[in-house]
């Protein structure tokens, strides 16, 4: 939905101007929307606060606001509200609100200011087929989902799913990447390890250094990280990014407080302060030599 109604306002001027918005840097349970879009638009693309109030006001923008679910349920209950002030106190014509089924059929307030809903329902077998035999041109992938039990397995509900993974599609273009014929996958953690060991290959690596033409921090594949070193260093991001509720990476949030230990923190002072020491004493010479 994203993609299409960028590709929309960039074709014709006077389009309402499409933004995710992450849900899940909500904290504050008394802040409104509004004041919330605002701080976003500051912290993710340093628009001046009465800049984007004016937008808002204005109506030139329409928030895509995504992961209401992971608010947990109290918190989600106080966010449909606060929406629905939003929605009914500035009569904003266009926003839209995304949310997982379950979660949200839990919850005790609807997002009545909305004009309506659309659910996404499971993929279908014909779908899948269409998939991966017309789409991908895979149809090896259909037919060992047709003959292995593991796969069928997916394609069913389970205890922590209403519906089977392989129905949903970023977990089939998951499986598209994963799948080998020597790759044994029957449940979710074998799915997902898989991929991720396809995705560290070097071959795949090789790859996309070929196929994306960018300015790569190492000058080769064969100079990155292995695959061991690689889900080090991601799982350690993994629990910094749960431990300060962030969603999203940006390299200027990345806190001091992150370093592992005592030596860590005592390099980056001592690099700090030479850094500093460096930049004053410089300043200093200056004004004296002159």
């Amino acid at each position: 939905l994203a993609e299409a109604l960028v590709e929309e306002a960039l074709q014709a001027e006077q389009t309402l101007i499409p933004i995710i918005f992450e849900l899940s840097t909500w904290k504050d349970d008394r802040q409104s929307i509004h004041d919330w879009l605002i701080e976003q638009l500051k912290l993710n693309y340093n628009i001046d606060p009465k800049t984007g109030a004016m937008w808002l006001k204005n109506a030139h923008l329409l928030p895509l606001l995504d992961g209401l679910d992971e608010l947990g349920l109290t918190r989600q209950t106080a966010c449909v509200e606060q929406i629905n002030q939003f929605v009914k106190g500035l009569a904003y014509p266009h926003v839209v609100v995304c949310c997982r089924q379950e979660e949200y059929a839990e919850g005790r307030v609807r997002l009545g200011a909305l004009k309506g809903a659309v659910c996404l329902e499971p993929l279908s077998d014909d779908q899948i087929r269409r998939y991966f035999c017309n789409q991908l041109q895979q149809p090896e992938i259909w037919q060992a989902i047709q003959q292995q039990p593991g796969l069928q397995t997916l394609l069913k509900p389970s205890k922590h799913r209403q519906v089977g993974i392989l129905r949903i599609p970023l977990f089939l273009t998951i499986l598209s990447v994963a799948y080998g014929p020597e790759t044994p996958i029957e449940t979710d953690t074998q799915l997902f390890t898989a991929y991720i060991h396809k995705r560290l290959t070097p071959e795949t690596r090789s790859a996309e250094h070929k196929q994306f033409k960018r300015v790569w921090a190492y000058g080769s594949a064969s100079n990155e990280p292995d695959e061991s070193q690689t889900r080090q260093y991601l799982s350690w991001l993994a629990k910094k990014l749960t431990s300060e509720n962030l969603v999203e990476l940006l390299i200027e949030r990345m806190q001091p407080r992150w370093l592992a230990n005592k030596r860590q923190k005592w390099a980056y002072r001592l690099i700090g302060g030479l850094i500093v020491g460096l930049i004053v004493g410089l300043i200093v010479g200056l004004i004296v030599g002159l």
